[in-house]
């Protein structure tokens, strides 16, 4: 079984730099038996990346990367989610299709989650998007679940502080067989655990998870499959294992 990295953004994001092409080279530096690209498909008229992504485009030069590079290539979509955009959502994807579905909660209460987490004093409101976003059923992954420890030290003992939430998290996770991701962006920060670390990982193996899909939330030259190694020891560690995209979502 080969390693993927299921979750990259390319120009075709309104924030990234990464041309697929270059992307497509990184991955085969890396030895990686493919990539899936995972560009933002944003619902809210407010943000930054909405009506960006150019289907058409995107998926030309998806296939043009792969083809020159000989490198296997996916086609996915990192989608906002958000409990007031249901429709929107199920539009869209069914209008774009992709192969590959990372649902991600980017916004509390209309705030971006980065601005978010510098003032909460409380994970509930967080915690409640997140479990709606993965008992849609509209997903095959879940995006950086602990996205605010990249934010804000404040809430490292989550698991614990926060288990009726997490426990029902996980069992969202189980009933829908949507599965985690594990976000190496973290440590390419200087932070010393993936997203999530082992304390959420483990809880998920013993309520009877068993595979995580990786990620390297590369926006730039050189961050495709950052601290891939490091992490694949850890997961591998804790029993679980990497699953590889659906085979649909390949060119």
């Amino acid at each position: 079984m080969g390693i993927y990295d299921c979750h990259t953004h390319t120009i075709h994001s309104c924030d990234a730099g990464l041309t697929p092409m270059r992307a497509c080279l990184d991955a085969k530096e890396k030895v990686l038996a493919g990539i899936v690209f995972t560009d933002h498909l944003e619902t809210r008229p407010s943000d930054l990346c909405y009506g960006r992504f150019r289907l058409a485009e995107a998926k030309s030069d998806y296939r043009l990367a792969s083809e020159e590079t000989g490198v296997r290539v996916g086609y996915g979509l990192e989608i906002t989610y958000g409990s007031d955009r249901q429709t929107e959502l199920t539009e869209a994807i069914a209008e774009l299709s992709p192969g590959f579905r990372i649902g991600a909660v980017h916004y509390v209460d209309g705030t971006l989650i980065d601005e978010h987490f510098k003032k909460a004093d409380s994970l509930k409101p967080y915690f409640q998007e997140v479990f709606s976003c993965v008992s849609s059923g509209l997903f095959h992954c879940l995006a950086h679940l602990d996205y605010f420890n990249k934010i804000t030290d404040r809430f490292r003992d989550y698991t614990r502080k926060y288990r009726p939430w997490i426990e029902e998290i996980i069992n969202a996770l189980l009933d829908t067989r949507t599965l985690p991701e594990v976000n190496t962006s973290a440590l390419r920060r200087g932070l010393e655990q993936p997203m999530p670390g082992p304390d959420f990982l483990e809880l998920f193996r013993k309520a009877g998870g068993e595979r995580i899909y990786l990620g390297s939330d590369a926006h730039r030259r050189g961050e495709v499959g950052w601290g891939f190694e490091r992490t694949i020891k850890m997961i591998r560690g804790l029993g679980l294992s990497v699953q590889e995209p659906p085979e649909n979502c390949f060119f």
